[in-house]
């Protein structure tokens, strides 16, 4: 089982990073990993999302029941289908008076362990990045 924790910070403000990590149906413009993002079915406090993704030689897709809390600025993923025995992310945004720190952990136990391995050799840089992605996405969209 892979277990990530990172935390960042940003210039931008809790709000934009929360809006721009909520809308999950973009992902696949600007996150070079994410191949396609949709929303199967949305329901009053969560929503479905499938997400199609390519990394190194391996591809697949799964989906996730996501439930965001907008009042404290979380955001829960918790993966109901697809190559994995368990998958739960999580996304805080906490805003100071100089940004906004960016916790986000990931709890993955994938069927395939070549990929796991794969996975948790870069995770580091596959967690920097995918926050990098987000805040030049939000800087273009300013």
């Amino acid at each position: 089982m892979i277990k990530i924790e990172q935390k960042v910070h940003s210039n931008s403000s809790a709000e934009n990073l929360y809006g721009l990590v909520s809308e999950v149906e973009s992902y696949s413009e600007f996150i070079p990993w994410c191949e396609k993002s949709i929303i199967e079915r949305r329901n009053q406090d969560y929503f479905f999302a499938k997400l199609h993704m390519k990394y190194l030689l391996f591809s697949g897709s799964f989906v996730s029941k996501v439930t965001l809390y907008d009042y404290e600025k979380k955001i829960n993923a918790l993966g109901v289908k697809g190559s994995f025995r368990y998958l739960e992310a999580n996304w805080v945004f906490d805003e100071y008076d100089d940004g906004t720190l960016v916790s986000a952990t990931l709890e993955l136990d994938l069927k395939n362990n070549i990929l796991e391995k794969a996975i948790e050799s870069a995770s580091g840089v596959l967690i920097k990045e995918t926050i990098s992605s987000f805040e030049k996405r939000l800087s273009s969209n300013s």
